[in-house]
């Protein structure tokens, strides 16, 4: 994940603001060039966004202008959990695509979707769907 984006990209919470009130701060703040999405709901007042930290800086200034209780940058130094990762995901499907799998001996919870995972091919299948977040990730309708 670095080596796609060694700078410039990263992850950030906001707390306090409504989903609709951050993906209105995400059509406000991104570009082409500085591409920002949801990347996560954690809860419904706290939202996480990803992305060119250039259009992350003004997002969460933003928020705060809007009355967010917290705005902060994480540590994470790669866009996490958005369609900026997909490289990431389907180098991982291939590299998993190329491996004999054996069947789990204990039950595999998915940590999007908190579903039980029991065999292989299905947990395969699953990781790399992790990076991209199936229900954040996109770009503010």
């Amino acid at each position: 994940m670095t080596g796609l984006f060694p700078q410039g990209f990263g992850v950030s919470a906001i707390i306090g603001l409504t989903e609709e009130q951050v993906r209105e701060i995400i059509r406000q703040t991104d570009s082409r060039d500085h591409p920002l999405f949801v990347a996560n709901i954690n809860a419904p007042r706290q939202i996480a966004i990803s992305g060119s930290i250039e259009a992350m800086e003004k997002a969460l200034e933003l928020a705060r202008h809007r009355g967010a209780r917290k705005a902060v940058r994480l540590g994470v130094s790669v866009p996490s959990h958005c369609p900026l990762l997909e490289p990431v995901a389907d180098s991982l499907r291939a590299a998993l695509a190329g491996m004999d799998l054996e069947e789990p001996r204990i039950t595999y919870i998915d940590n999007i979707t908190g579903r039980a995972l029991r065999d292989a091919k299905t947990i395969a299948a699953d990781i790399p769907e992790m990076s991209l977040t199936r229900f954040g990730g996109t770009k503010a309708p």
